[in-house]
């Protein structure tokens, strides 16, 4: 379960990353975040893009799936 706050805190420390390390972030986010949606189709739920991603990026579950689920909110869409 992601914490109320954490999407808002988390838009707060991306937004101050270098440009060229927000985009990237977005468009990876972005993308899994549509996969994610097409999920019933791919069988690639969060769960299972977490078990992927997280351990290539070096983040912790929850802080995977506030960047994916709540996109619109950490990089204020």
């Amino acid at each position: 379960v992601v914490p109320e706050k954490l999407p808002k805190a988390l838009s707060s420390i991306v937004s101050r990353l270098p440009p060229q390390n927000f985009y990237l972030l977005r468009a990876l986010c972005s993308h899994l975040s549509l996969v994610n949606r097409k999920s019933e189709i791919n069988k690639m739920n969060i769960s299972n893009l977490g078990v992927v991603f997280c351990p290539s990026l070096g983040i912790g579950s929850i802080l995977f799936k506030t960047l994916v689920e709540h996109i619109d909110v950490v990089f204020e869409i």
